[in-house]
């Protein structure tokens, strides 16, 4: 079997990025301010620190997308990027999920060899019925593996990831772990899972809050060891009243500076929450397979239903034929409330 790993392509020139006193503001907000910063090759970076602090805005000014407002970046060369970024990930629902992927092939390329696309999904916890399934009935976290899973089909020497982990069960988790550590270009990676972080990055830029970034050696827990602290973002807490591209960092809500960092118990809250989630996942996953069920089973009656030969029938088999749809359309309504509902909680053991 071929072993899945993520094609690095062409390897980048040693130099990735190189910030030289870069300041970045926007509506009198400070968000990066002063930062220097060398990335280079095979450099694996976490980006830590409350919501506001600036760490969507460091990623754009690292791609490109914006520009500093003082300051200048130097840009690497033979640099081939996967940007993942959930919030922007537009799915087409009604897309079979192996289309998705392939689009429309049966077979993709992969690290210079053919794999058909169901046995690629399945690499990516995703049996066959799934694979052939519409991007609807997947879930949340489901969805967002499939994003990962499309991102990785593309060749990439520098990986820009933009909470991968939201969402994600553990063998999900497991999985994209096991890649990242088996990857040998460059990561930037924005994530909350400090342990995710601990097994993946090598060093951390923590955002401070007022433009402050500060780079540490090590993981999240060797950063803590030596008396590491997130504090919220106070200052730039304040909503603007247009949300631009530049400015949506500015506007996400602002860690709960009343919350005590506590390893040993928010581990154990972390594992209560993600125990709740799986059994959550596995409902949310059942669920669209039902759906499928009873949805090709209406497909088919409606198709008996616009035969010609249908209305030959006696008026008592018509009859009977139009009950058992609606009987099927209560059912999938019924299922889709259920969904509906199964999400919602999955979505606040997520948020908490």
């Amino acid at each position: 079997m071929l072993k899945l790993e993520i094609d690095t392509g062409e390897k980048s020139g040693k130099v990735v990025r190189a910030l030289e006193n870069v300041n970045y503001s926007v509506a009198g907000l400070q968000l990066v301010q002063d930062f220097s910063w060398i990335v280079q090759r095979g450099d694996r970076i976490g980006l830590v620190g409350p919501n506001g602090a600036g760490k969507s805005t460091l990623i754009k000014l690292f791609l490109g997308e914006i520009a500093p407002t003082a300051g200048r970046i130097k840009f690497g060369t033979k640099l081939d990027v996967a940007y993942f970024d959930q919030g922007r990930a537009a799915l087409d629902p009604n897309a079979s999920v192996a289309d998705y992927i392939g689009d429309g092939r049966d077979f993709i390329e992969l690290n210079g060899q053919s794999i058909h696309v169901v046995s690629y999904l399945k690499r990516f916890l995703f049996d066959s019925v799934q694979a052939r399934g519409k991007i609807r009935t997947l879930s949340g976290g489901q969805q967002n593996r499939l994003l990962l899973a499309q991102l990785f089909t593309q060749p990439a020497n520098l990986l820009v990831l933009d909470e991968p982990t939201n969402d994600l069960d553990v063998e999900s988790l497991e999985l994209l772990e096991e890649l990242l550590l088996d990857y040998t270009g460059t990561v930037l990676l924005v994530s909350h899972d400090r342990q995710f972080l601990d097994q993946v990055v090598t060093s951390l830029l923590v955002f401070k809050g007022h433009g402050e970034i500060e780079e540490q050696v090590g993981g999240f827990s060797d950063w803590i060891a030596r008396g590491g602290e997130l504090h919220p973002a106070s200052a730039n807490a304040r909503i603007l009243p247009d949300r631009t591209e530049e400015s949506a960092e500015a506007n996400e809500p602002v860690a709960n500076p009343s919350s005590p960092i506590d390893e040993a118990a928010g581990y154990e809250a972390r594992k209560q929450a993600k125990s709740e989630q799986r059994r959550l996942q596995r409902q949310a996953e059942q669920i669209p397979v039902e759906l499928q069920r009873l949805e090709s089973e209406e497909t088919e009656m409606m198709a008996l239903v616009s035969q010609p030969e249908f209305f030959n029938q006696p008026e008592a088999e018509q009859q009977k034929t139009y009950a058992a749809a609606q009987v099927l359309r209560t059912k999938i309504q019924a299922l889709y409330d259920e969904w509906a509902a199964v999400e919602a909680a999955l979505e606040a053991t997520t948020s908490d």
